[in-house]
């Protein structure tokens, strides 16, 4: 895919960082959001960011948040042509601190903000014909490992996600990815 310009949930830090960084060193523009106005400014001025990191605020769990970010995005820089979905923190427990509070929370930002990032760009994808999603999940997806119950859970979910919407997503210009890091 030619070069061109990245959103990036949970752009700030972790794996959405680095995938900003790899991505500028190929060329791309990025728009990076995250919650922490902070952390998203300290990256958009490090040298690792070139210049091409732009801050973009917002909560991934706040549906008219992502929509509203996508629409300043898309006015302040262009068309996004590479969704990244990576806002989503490793949150670990076991039986005797079991939560669902926990789970719920888990559920709400690493499927719940994937979800709200996706209606964010499909309409704008599908009236182009064009654009690449990419979901970061976890090697958890495929099984129970002990204390990632929640976590599993949800990474199994946007694996889910996303082989369904590559099969949603055919004889349409856009391309459907996942993304499993190792330990």
């Amino acid at each position: 895919m030619k070069p061109g310009l990245a959103w990036i949930t949970g752009g700030s830090s972790g794996i959405g960082r680095a995938i900003a960084v790899r991505l500028i060193a190929d060329g791309w523009r990025v728009a990076a959001t995250a919650r922490s106005v902070e952390a998203l400014a300290e990256f958009a001025a490090s040298p690792e960011a070139r210049g091409q990191v732009f801050a973009y605020a917002a909560d991934a769990t706040d549906r008219q948040a992502m929509v509203d970010t996508a629409a300043k995005i898309e006015a302040e820089r262009g068309p996004v042509d590479l969704l990244v979905c990576s806002a989503g923190p490793y949150v670990a427990f076991g039986l005797a601190d079991w939560s669902a509070d926990k789970m719920m929370n888990l559920m709400k930002l690493n499927v719940g903000g994937v979800a709200n990032a996706l209606e964010a760009v499909l309409p704008r994808f599908l009236a182009r014909d064009k654009g690449h999603i990419a979901i970061v999940s976890s090697l958890t997806q495929y099984r129970g490992m002990g204390r990632t119950v929640a976590y599993g859970a949800s990474k199994s979910a946007l694996r889910t996600i996303a082989e369904s919407l590559r099969l949603l997503a055919r004889g349409t210009g856009i391309k459907v990815q996942i993304i499993v890091p190792g330990y």
